[in-house]
This record gives C-alpha cells, sequence and structure tokens, in this order.
C-alpha cells in the first residue's frame, strides 16, 4: 500500500541497512548467559534454591504424624531448614506443608512444657516425702518436724499431692496421732503430778500432830 511503502521509506531515509542490525543466534545466547551471570541470580544458584526448597519439604514429609518427645530432633532439623529459607522460597511451599511444620513445633513446645511439669512436681512432691522419712521415731521434740511436714504437703497442688504416695500420707498421719497421745500423755502426767504435789502440801503443813491438827 501507498502508507507501507513510505514507511520503508522513512527507515530508509533514517537508517541506513547496516545500522538496522538483527542479533544472530549466536549473539543472543551470549548475551542471555551474560545476563544470568551478572543479574539477580545464576542458573547455578537457581538449581540450588530449587534443591533447598526440595530438601526441606523433604525433612518435614519426614516428620510423623504422631508426635512425641523423641521427635524433636527431626522436627528442630526441618524447622531450621525452613527457617532458614528466604521469603521468596518459603512462598514456594504448598501451605498444607508449612501448617504440618508448624502443628508439629507447636506439639512439641505443649509435650515438653508438659514434661517439664511433671519432673518440678515430682520434685516438689520428693521434697515433702523427704520431710515426712525425716520425722523418724516421734517424740514430744518431733512436734516441729511434724508441722513441717504436713504444711508443706498441704502447699502442694493436686498434681504434686498425686506423687505422695498413700503410705506416706499415712505414715505422716500415723506420726501427728502418736504425737497428739504424747501430749496427752504428758499433760495427765502433769495434772498427776500438779495435784499430788498439793496433796503433798497438805501432808507437810501438818507438822507436829496436836489436837488441833485435826482440821489441817
Amino acid at each position: 500500500s501507498a502508507d507501507g511503502n513510505l514507511e520503508k521509506n522513512k527507515l530508509k531515509n533514517s537508517k541506513t541497512e547496516k545500522e538496522v542490525n538483527v542479533p544472530s543466534l549466536d549473539s543472543f545466547m551470549s548475551y542471555t548467559e551474560e545476563y544470568l551471570k551478572t543479574g539477580e541470580f545464576t542458573l547455578e544458584e537457581e538449581k540450588e534454591s530449587i534443591k533447598q526448597i526440595n530438601d526441606c519439604i523433604d525433612l518435614i514429609v519426614a516428620i510423623p504424624s504422631e508426635i512425641t518427645l523423641e521427635d524433636e530432633t527431626t522436627i528442630i532439623v526441618a524447622k531450621n531448614a525452613y527457617d532458614a529459607l528466604k521469603d521468596e522460597q518459603k512462598a514456594e511451599i504448598n501451605s498444607r506443608i508449612t501448617d504440618t511444620l508448624n502443628n508439629a513445633v507447636k506439639t512439641l513446645n505443649e509435650l515438653k512444657a508438659a514434661k517439664e511439669k511433671e519432673e518440678n512436681d515430682k520434685k516438689v512432691a520428693n521434697e515433702v516425702i523427704a520431710k515426712i522419712d525425716a520425722i523418724g521415731t516421734v517424740t514430744l521434740e518431733s512436734e516441729t518436724a511434724i508441722n513441717t511436714a504436713r504444711e508443706a504437703y498441704e502447699a502442694l497442688t493436686a498434681d504434686q499431692k498425686a506423687y505422695v504416695s498413700e503410705e506416706k500420707l499415712s505414715a505422716l498421719t500415723k506420726s501427728e496421732n502418736t504425737l497428739k497421745e504424747l501430749k496427752a500423755a504428758k499433760e495427765k502426767e502433769e495434772n498427776d503430778k500438779k495435784a499430788a504435789n498439793e496433796v503433798i502440801a497438805k501432808i507437810d503443813a501438818i507438822g507436829t500432830v496436836t489436837l488441833e491438827s485435826e482440821t489441817t
């Protein structure tokens, strides 16, 4: 058409034939290779990135469905691998897989917290048991040790009391009952002595017996 011929003429007038070059395939490949070397990433880096993502996914998939404390190393290794990824790498991982990792970490933390609480409860309970055992043979001098053991036991939580056996609790109760009996016997003894001393005082007050001593 006339318009087409006009455009061609403009092109010839503005550019020489030599200046309007179409790059060869070799020069295009050379340019592409140079871009890959100097751009944001190289082809080798891209391969390594994909490998890191796949390795991380393999570690997460290896986490058992039923989590126990024995799985801690497996979970930590997977979590560390995930945390080491860049944001754009993490974005390539399916949300179901990341949910698997996050749930595993949550469950592990809950198990560890429960284990720590259990160990602490046992430790506190054992301290009370040691106080009960320290009572030994009950005497009137055992009152402080017995009261200390009872106060320590009552200060325990319900979970902690569960680690004090019925045998130990029974021993504490028996010690308390024995102490009560000893204190009652001591009080009776003191009252008996007091009453007897009052009688002795009356006898001593008689002095030399005379007819006037009858009322004494």
